[in-house]
């Protein structure tokens, strides 16, 4: 029994995973345009903040979402 080779440590381990490279952002890319939801809630979030300050920002999401 003495003769049998174990599997060393090493190969027990898991690979490591390959990192991703993140591509870098460029500062004058032009910015996406607004979808049409997101001009409709900015106008309605101020009008239902006005009637319930103490609101949170879920609070609201829901109630212009209703």
């Amino acid at each position: 029994i003495t003769g049998e080779k174990r599997p060393s440590s090493d190969m027990m381990k898991p690979k490591p995973k390959p990192q991703k490279k993140k591509k870098k952002k460029d500062p004058n890319e032009p910015q996406k345009p607004v979808s049409a939801y997101a001009l409709f809630f900015r106008d309605t979030q101020a009008a239902i903040k006005g009637q319930n300050p103490n609101a949170t920002f879920g609070d609201v999401s829901k109630i212009v979402a209703s």
